[in-house]
Parts: structure tokens; C-alpha cells; sequence
């Protein structure tokens, strides 16, 4: 659970040409009601206006203060999204620290190349290949494919001398 930080402004607001004059400041969790609202570009309730997000979320409080309060260009608000997105618990979806803890949980490179020189690995595949192969003779068998092929076989190569 990590605290975030947004711009709020009054909904009836517009923040086409950037953040209002009379944009607010807020914190709040990233597990909260309010967090999901927000993200989602909902209406929230703040001393008794309705509100909604103008910039954020932010990392820090000093992530939030430094933000342009002309919200820049469209590439510098993504940038500047991404790159609070990346070093914070929240990311892009709200699920950065979930996703970082999962990756966490990948073999690396490394052991994955130690696990190919595991003898105990090479058994393994070999008793899968063998099990299949007596899987395929034993069906092979139960449906006389086995003659079949044989007979197949046998008549190819009486026939490969004439071509």
C-alpha cells in the first residue's frame, strides 16, 4: 500500500489550456475507493465540491509540485506519467509492485541455463521420450498399424529397383 499524490480540480473546470488556478492538492492510498475513482477519471466528493483529477498520480509530493502546471505537450505528460509510473508502487495500471514482485518469481537467465546441465532434467526427458515411444508401438499394435507399415515397406522396396 503506497500513498499517491494528485491534482484535483473542481468538475465543472475545464483543464484544456493546463491545471486550474484553483487545482488542489491531495494524497490518498493506492488501495483506496477514492484512488480507483480517480484513476478512472470519476467524480469525487472534496470538502463538499465534487472534484475530479486534472494530473496524477504522483509518487512523491515533490513528484506532484514539479509537475507542469501547463501540463506540456502530450509526449511530456506521457513521459512524465511513465517515468512516475516506474519508480512508484501504483505504474500505469495501479499494479506496478504486484507486477515487479511477480517478476521477481522468474527464473533468471542464468538459472535457467543451470537447470540445462541438471542431470536429474536429462533423466526426466529421456524417460518422457522413451514413455512415448512404447506409447506409440503398444497403439501401434492393439491396431495392427504395425503390419500394415511392415507390409508398406516391404512392397517399396521390391518396387525401388524398377524405378
Amino acid at each position: 500500500m503506497a500513498t499517491v499524490w494528485w491534482w484535483i480540480k473542481p468538475a465543472n473546470e475545464s483543464d484544456a489550456n493546463g491545471r486550474p488556478k484553483d487545482a488542489v492538492l491531495i494524497s490518498d492510498s493506492d488501495t483506496s475507493q477514492q484512488y480507483n475513482t480517480l484513476l478512472n477519471s470519476g467524480n469525487i466528493t472534496y470538502q463538499g465540491k465534487e472534484y475530479n483529477r486534472t494530473q496524477g498520480p504522483f509518487n512523491t509530493k515533490a513528484d506532484a509540485l514539479k509537475a507542469p502546471a501547463g501540463g506540456g505537450s502530450i509526449l511530456q505528460q506521457i513521459q512524465a506519467g511513465l517515468g512516475a509510473g516506474l519508480k512508484s508502487d501504483v505504474g500505469a495500471l495501479g499494479t506496478g509492485a504486484r507486477a515487479a514482485q511477480a517478476a521477481k518469481n522468474i527464473p533468471t537467465l542464468g538459472s535457467f541455463l543451470a537447470m540445462l546441465t541438471d542431470k536429474n532434467l536429462w533423466i526426466r526427458v529421456v524417460k518422457i521420450i522413451a514413455g512415448g515411444a512404447m506409447l506409440i508401438v503398444g497403439l501401434a499394435k492393439l491396431t495392427g498399424a504395425d503390419k500394415t507399415a511392415g507390409s508398406l515397406a516391404a512392397r517399396a522396396v521390391k518396387v525401388a529397383p524398377l524405378l
